[in-house]
């Protein structure tokens, strides 16, 4: 089986609680307007952290005394870009070993397709998943498990509180998540908006980001990479170096380095740097792409380096998205010191 610390994203801790997160589900619906979905998870559920870019929410229910999942049912999206929804479904086919159904279902009274599976390798495997395609993305409702059951009635309790809503910008959606999220083995802690998830990146690096459905793309980048700090350096002497290393491999001037007194931890921020939109594989130029470094130092011997890429602060969306610079920062912490008990 798998557990919730391989699923969580990040280092998560299995432990926290984050916005309702690692909470069993009361039965009520559950709005997500940045990919333009309701869901209304059966009772008992408990939600965990999203694991991909597209996943909309991810629930489980888990063992009681292992607090392995046993079942997992995921929602998640996918852009089309220009392909056919029945080329996409055969792609999910071939992927998850399974066989498409004659029989439809509905997502909101929308017609979708269904594709099953038979158990073949033990563990957390895809058994069934309905696949509907709405606006200009389609969506997927599927189902794992680590028995041989299809779990079919699970899947159909999530089927039936599904709805689409109105699709919106994540602009409108940037508010933190209430609770704390530990990274970097526990080193910090940090909040984040309640519309990032997990992208790929780098080996020994994490990347957050938000995808902005109504643009067609994703919009704002959270990189967290740890880096090795001699002991003798000072924060002060370190970033100076650092920035002027920065800037001969961007080919730019050395930014200004600055502290924010707002923050909780030793940081050093670098003043925006201005990347050409082409620089991230941008086609038919856009706005200018804007990258700021956060150096925060946990302890003598450590630096995380957390740099944000999102759009210039010229636009009105950049503005937004450079302010939730300044609140993320803001939010890391050291994690409060457990105290042991005395006898």
């Amino acid at each position: 089986m798998l557990s919730v610390t391989c699923l969580v994203a990040l280092c998560l801790c299995a432990t926290v609680n984050a916005q309702g997160y690692l909470e069993p589900s009361k039965g009520k619906p559950v709005q997500f307007p940045t990919f333009g979905v309701s869901l209304t998870p059966a009772e008992g559920w408990v939600r965990i952290f999203e694991g991909g870019a597209g996943h909309i929410c991810r629930w489980a229910q888990m063992d009681a005394k292992t607090k392995n999942v046993s079942v997992l049912v995921v929602a998640e999206t996918v852009p089309a870009s220009g392909r056919s929804f029945d080329a996409y479904v055969e792609e999910l086919r071939k992927n998850g070993g399974g066989r498409l159904e004659e029989k439809k279902a509905l997502l909101d009274n929308e017609p979708a397709s269904v594709v099953s599976a038979e158990a073949k390798t033990k563990g957390l495997g895809f058994r069934r998943g309905i696949i509907g395609h709405h606006g200009d993305n389609f969506y997927t409702l599927s189902v794992f498990a680590a028995d041989n059951a299809d779990h079919a009635a699970e899947l159909e309790n999530f089927r039936a509180g599904w709805k689409w809503m109105p699709l919106e910008s994540p602009t409108k959606h940037l508010d933190l998540l209430e609770g704390p999220v530990p990274i970097g083995y526990g080193l910090l802690t940090i909040r984040v908006p309640k519309a990032m998830r997990p992208y790929p990146a780098d080996k020994g690096t994490s990347c957050l980001g938000i995808h902005d459905y109504t643009k067609k793309k994703s919009v704002f980048f959270l990189n967290m990479a740890s880096l090795a700090k001699p002991e003798e350096l000072s924060a002060e002497v370190f970033t100076t170096r650092h920035a002027q290393a920065l800037a001969e491999k961007l080919k730019l001037d050395k930014p200004p380095v600055s502290a924010d007194p707002k923050c909780k931890v030793d940081c050093r921020m670098l003043e925006t740097l201005k990347i050409d939109p082409a620089a991230f594989g941008a086609q038919g130029g856009g706005p200018a792409m804007a990258t700021r470094y956060v150096l925060v130092f946990p302890d003598p011997k450590t630096v995380v380096q957390f740099t944000f890429t999102m759009e210039d602060k010229d636009t009105e969306a950049g503005v937004l998205y450079g302010a939730l610079v300044e609140q993320i920062v803001r939010s890391i912490e050291k994690p409060a010191k457990k105290e042991t008990p005395t006898k």
